[in-house]
């Protein structure tokens, strides 16, 4: 059997098989062209990841070598503001000891003169000269700081060859402390008392006196131009009063041995400063033409440094101006007095009001005859007088229920009683006696202390007045 072999060609012989074939091809090749267009674009993005990443580590490597710049930039600021603060502060200190020495010797100087003030054995040298500056530091202690004006201090303080000198380095030296002082930029006035509060502990209590009484000198434009408001702003910074006792300037120990700080105040005002009880027993006095009730006088240089600078006195002293009033008339001095003052003026009330129909006599003549109203006006007009011609004259009178004879001189003492005590009375009586006469003082001396306060404060650099000084 004869087989053909001759070669088929599927193609021609079936053209569908062409065409998918054909189909398959072309689709392979688009495949192929889309896979290598993804590849294409794989290898552009990870080409761009690379280059990003590169950039990112080289932006990292930037940032390091800058942020290390910087550091060290830093570091080398605060190397060199270490060392200005260092060298800022040593001379500084250096300075502030020269200061202080300075300060140290003047404050010897000043201490020996007021030391000057006790007694000193005649002929020896400087005697004289002790003398006088005796009379000088003992008028200052022992009066001015009472008195009701500034002016005797400050005639005492300013000027003063020992004193004026002292006070001069003690203002230069805290003004260095407070305007050169800062080192740290926070809190300077705390890190500034490092330096003040040891100097102020060296300073003698009385001294201490002396600077707080020489601030108070604020008011003048003189003075006001020489920096005493600074000055005086310079102490309240650096509390530089804290522990001093300006009470008793030679014998601080003598506040603690009594906790009566109030009545210390209370003594103070009344007694020594307005010498009240003094004032209140003159009032009877046979000179006194009205009876008046003393003033309480608040107001010194004593109790202004008191109030003004913080010490350990002002917390009471403020207290003690609270319960003056009540300590000035509950007490009883005041209202006892006069209760005394209308039991006479009433006594002698009773024994005037009988003159029109008693009966005298004249030394020259034992007759007794009927009173004349020409006696009786010329006794009135001659009351207070140291004479009248009828002191000598006898009277006969109801007194106290039984017939007296008194004298002339004793019927111009009732007569200059009834003067002198009327008007007290009368608003004693008008007042409800004692129930309110006691509310009504004590409204006065509240309004009195008031006024005074305010006057203080004015002397206080701490208050609005000085804002701008």
């Amino acid at each position: 059997m004869y087989i053909n072999f001759k070669k088929v060609n599927p193609i021609k012989s079936n053209p569908f098989i062409s065409i998918i074939l054909i189909s398959v091809v072309f689709i392979i090749a688009m495949c192929l062209g889309q896979a290598l267009a993804l590849l294409s674009a794989a290898g552009t993005l990870w080409a761009a990841y690379a280059t990003w990443q590169a950039a990112k580590e080289a932006a990292k490597s930037a940032e390091i070598a800058r942020e290390s710049m910087e550091a060290t930039q830093v570091l080398g600021k605060a190397t060199l503001k270490e060392t200005q603060i260092t060298n800022q502060r040593t001379a500084f200190e250096s300075r502030y000891s020269m200061l202080l020495a300075q300060h140290d010797n003047y404050h010897q100087q000043l201490c020996t003169y007021l030391d000057s003030r006790h007694p000193v054995k005649k002929g020896d040298e400087g005697s004289y000269r002790s003398e006088v500056a005796k009379r000088e530091i003992n008028a200052f202690f022992d009066e001015s700081i009472y008195d009701e004006k500034l002016e005797g201090c400050f005639s005492f303080l300013t000027g003063h060859q020992i004193i004026s000198r002292y006070m001069r380095v003690l203002y230069h030296l805290l003004k260095f402390v407070r305007e050169n002082g800062d080192f740290n930029g926070s809190d300077p006035i705390t890190f500034q008392k490092n330096y003040t509060s040891p100097l102020r502990s060296t300073i003698r209590n009385d001294v201490l006196l002396l600077i707080a009484v020489n601030a108070l000198n604020v008011r003048d434009e003189r003075a006001r131009k020489s920096s005493y408001p600074y000055y005086q702003k310079l102490l309240h910074d650096f509390g530089f009063f804290e522990h001093a006792i300006f009470m008793f300037p030679t014998d601080p120990n003598k506040l603690f041995q009594r906790d009566d700080w109030e009545d210390k105040i209370h003594d103070l005002v009344l007694n020594t400063q307005s010498k009240f009880t003094m004032h209140l027993n003159n009032q009877t006095s046979m000179r006194k033409r009205t009876f008046k009730v003393p003033k309480v006088r608040l107001i010194s240089p004593l109790i202004m440094v008191i109030t003004i600078f913080d010490n350990p006195m002002r917390k009471a002293a403020l207290e003690a101006f609270d319960s003056i009033g009540k300590k000035w008339t509950v007490s009883g001095q005041v209202l006892e007095k006069i209760e005394k003052v209308v039991k006479s003026f009433q006594h002698s009330k009773s024994i005037v009001d009988k003159l029109a129909s008693c009966q005298y006599k004249s030394p020259s003549n034992s007759t007794w005859r009927l009173m004349t109203e020409e006696i009786i006006s010329e006794m009135h007009e001659r009351k207070f007088s140291e004479f009248c011609i009828y002191d000598d004259y006898i009277f006969k009178l109801p007194v106290d229920g039984s017939i007296s004879e008194v004298s002339g001189t004793v019927i111009r003492e009732q007569l200059c009683t009834l003067h002198r005590t009327e008007g007290i009375v009368k608003e004693f009586e008008t007042y409800n006696n004692a129930e309110g006469y006691a509310p009504y003082l004590m409204q006065l001396i509240k309004a009195k202390i008031e006024g005074d306060l305010a006057e203080i404060a004015a002397y206080n650099v701490k208050n609005s007045l000085y804002a701008d000084k």
